[in-house]
């Protein structure tokens, strides 16, 4: 499915960004943050994208630790409540947990590219791991474009593509926050320089107690129309963390917005 009929999805952090999602008429589903709102406020939240005839995941942490585990089996009720139209696991500990816990239902299973899958055998051995139900898969963000398109010819699975997001760099449980000042559980983002003067943001997640680092610059492909032709994903992404609500409306409804800077990332590496 090529760009103009793919589906389109956002992962948003924060309210502002979620306001601006709910307002494009082209995004087909909002992923909301597991950590964005509180559990009881999930099912306002789904309430108001079906409202707009929108479609909602919940995003899982990107490491499942004992917090997590607490945190989900204390909130089962109000997730069930919820009416997530899909679910997007950064690892497989999450699936197996609410797979096991009935939370899934009839809500779609999204894998995100952190469940690596880099040819056809790495999707056999997620299908059998996974009961062989069916699946959406993310596409790898450390392929190129070339090997992207050969692996999504083989791929069983309808699939994801990332063309806009500050990749994380490092997700550490060694809190920056913690070391340069003191732990006050406010997720909040901090700034680390690299040795080249660029500023890498850190955003702490205190409900998981990690950071993630991210890249300083967004990878931006959502202009390269045609080689997503030929990737030909079911759904392109878009995941936001520290944009503002006007900067998420400008890179959805501006036809042609490009970031002032930006990185390509894996997408054009290699031999053409």
């Amino acid at each position: 499915m090529g760009l103009e009929k793919a589906y389109l999805r956002a992962v948003v952090e924060n309210r502002e960004q979620f306001n601006a999602c709910l307002k494009a008429d082209k995004v087909e589903l909002i992923y909301i943050d597991s950590e964005m709102v509180q559990a009881c406020e999930y099912k306002d939240l789904v309430r108001l994208c079906h409202n707009k005839s929108k479609r909602t995941g919940l995003r899982m942490p990107h490491i499942w630790r004992t917090e997590a585990e607490k945190y989900f089996t204390r909130f089962r009720e109000e997730i069930k409540a919820a009416g997530f139209d899909a679910f997007l696991f950064r690892n497989f500990e999450g699936e197996v947990f609410f797979e096991i816990n009935d939370l899934i239902g009839e809500a779609e299973v999204v894998l995100d590219n952190t469940v690596y899958a880099f040819n056809h055998s790495s999707e056999e051995f997620i299908s059998e791991l996974l009961g062989n139900k069916k699946y959406i898969l993310t596409l790898s963000e450390e392929l190129n474009k070339n090997e992207l398109t050969r692996l999504s010819s083989k791929l069983k699975s309808e699939t994801e593509l990332k063309v806009y997001g500050h990749a994380s760099m490092m997700v550490s449980a060694q809190c920056i926050r913690k070391t340069v000042l003191k732990c006050d559980k406010c997720p909040s983002t901090m700034y680390l320089k690299d040795r080249k003067g660029a500023m890498l943001p850190v955003k702490n997640h205190c409900l998981w107690c990690y950071n993630n680092i991210l890249n300083s610059v967004p990878t931006v492909i959502y202009d390269l129309e045609k080689d997503i032709d030929k990737i030909s994903p079911d759904y392109i992404r878009y995941d936001f963390t520290i944009e503002s609500e006007s900067e998420v409306s400008m890179i959805l409804d501006n036809a042609g917005y490009m970031p002032k800077d930006f990185t390509r990332g894996h997408f054009k590496r290699g031999v053409e």
